[in-house]
């Protein structure tokens, strides 16, 4: 027999009930894993953690991932300027792009 789940455990349950932007995020991800208003799937949490679709457009807001300490950077593009003379150290140009924890640029 099933128990009945409580709504702020489901999150398509809790989208429906609350329709807030990030209740929308975590309904959509846990749905793509087989999670309906009356269902949840065994382990969807850790699923969803290590999702495996990129492409997605909700992969960098999808719910559930490992907090991490401070903006991580993605990119450095260093690009190395002749120098200004003889024995002049070249100047590079850095490009950093930092995320925040919500993927956010910062």
């Amino acid at each position: 027999m099933r128990h009945p789940i409580k709504p702020e455990q489901n999150p398509v349950k809790r989208a429906l009930i609350r329709p807030t932007r990030k209740n929308a995020i975590d309904a959509m991800c846990a749905q793509c894993l087989g999670c309906t208003k009356d269902h949840i799937e065994s382990g969807f949490r850790e699923s969803i953690r290590d999702c495996t679709a990129p492409h997605c457009s909700l992969f960098p807001f999808r719910p559930y991932q490992v907090k991490k300490q401070g903006a991580s950077i993605l990119k450095t593009d260093l690009d190395p300027q002749p120098s200004q003379g003889i024995g002049a150290p070249a100047k590079p140009s850095e490009k950093i792009l930092a995320v925040g924890k919500r993927g956010a640029q910062i």
